[in-house]
């Protein structure tokens, strides 16, 4: 056994555990076992044990709230970014995570958002194809009104749409997003990364080749180049006319799921996340702070999971979005956040 320091990343643990329970677990520790009380492991299997209810229907039978923290880390700039949009019936949750520079994630960041709202105002919509086309039109965007950029500036997209009781996810690039359902994770993305093997075999056919260094990197047919990711916006150097084929295509992978009744929250993280936790370590984490504290809000803890991807060691930006899924309220999405006007 061992314990924890009094901080759960930069959040105290008289936050995380409530002000009356530090004195009831020993001076401010809270003792565990391999990180995780034994009790809480006790609590998880008891309750994966049933089978997801779906949410029949279009009406929404839930309230969100989210929240996002975003630090530096131990990189020199800051590349990543996020935004956050809704009206009554949609929510547009997305994480850009840059590389080589910060103009094509704060380019995606501003005009993403922009660019699905003028597509939604089609009836009953594929929010799919909507998501996925305004990523291909943000991408087009950033090289019309950036002709003189760094041809190796690019960005991952990672976009979620709730909407209609149904979650759409549009993913390009390392970014990953996990769903907690039953209190097991179930990922809603997959990572675009050199070493997956269907990447792999598209980059040799495309003429490029990949090589393992510290990681496994993208290269082009004489070596140049160094990605660390496989499909982006940006990043001319590695699309044509530069290359005789597109070795980080923008070619978003979609998928669709229905909610159920046992999905408690989403996880939107950049790369820097996914470097040092897994996804049911990070599902469970959240689920064990709001064990200990049912009152922490969805800012909090998405602080807490970005310090905790620190503390593990992570060294590139972190950017962490919690999405919280109450199905106590039958009320439509609201935020302070910018709308989503056609």
């Amino acid at each position: 056994m061992r314990r924890i320091k009094r901080t759960v990343g930069n959040i105290p643990l008289s936050l995380v555990f409530g002000g009356t329970a530090i004195a009831a677990v020993g001076g401010g520790y809270f003792y565990v076992r391999n990180e995780k009380p034994i009790m809480w492991r006790r609590l998880v299997r008891l309750a994966t044990n049933d089978q997801p209810t779906p949410l029949e229907g279009d009406e929404q039978k839930f309230l969100l709230s989210w929240g996002c923290c975003s630090i530096k880390g131990k990189q020199e700039q800051m590349e990543d970014f996020f935004t956050i949009a809704s009206n009554p019936t949609t929510a547009l949750f997305a994480i850009f995570d840059g590389h080589s520079g910060s103009v094509s994630s704060s380019f995606a960041s501003t005009n993403l958002k922009q660019i699905f709202a003028k597509k939604l105002s089609q009836v009953d919509p594929d929010y799919g194809k909507l998501i996925s086309d305004s990523i291909t039109e943000t991408h087009n965007e950033l090289l019309r009104t950036n002709p003189n950029k760094n041809p190796s500036d690019g960005s991952s997209v990672l976009a979620c749409v709730v909407a209609k009781n149904i979650v759409t996810c549009a993913n390009l690039g390392d970014s990953k997003a996990v769903l907690s359902r039953g209190y097991s994770a179930f990922d809603l993305s997959s990572s675009h990364q050199p070493n997956r093997p269907d990447e792999l075999a598209r980059i040799t056919a495309a003429g490029g080749r990949v090589v393992k260094s510290d990681l496994h990197r993208v290269h082009d047919s004489t070596g140049r180049g160094g990605a660390t990711t496989t499909r982006s916006i940006g990043d001319e150097f590695y699309k044509t006319p530069r290359q005789p084929k597109d070795l980080l295509p923008v070619l978003p992978e979609v998928t669709t799921n229905r909610l159920c009744k046992e999905d408690d929250f989403i996880i939107l993280g950049s790369s820097g996340v996914w470097n040092t936790v897994s996804s049911e370590d990070a599902v469970e984490y959240i689920h064990l702070l709001r064990y200990c504290n049912p009152n922490l809000n969805a800012a909090q803890l998405s602080q807490a999971l970005a310090y905790r991807a620190s503390e593990l060691g992570s060294r590139d930006n972190i950017t962490a979005m919690v999405v919280l899924i109450d199905h106590l309220h039958k009320q439509s999405t609201q935020s302070s956040e910018p709308t989503l006007e056609k």
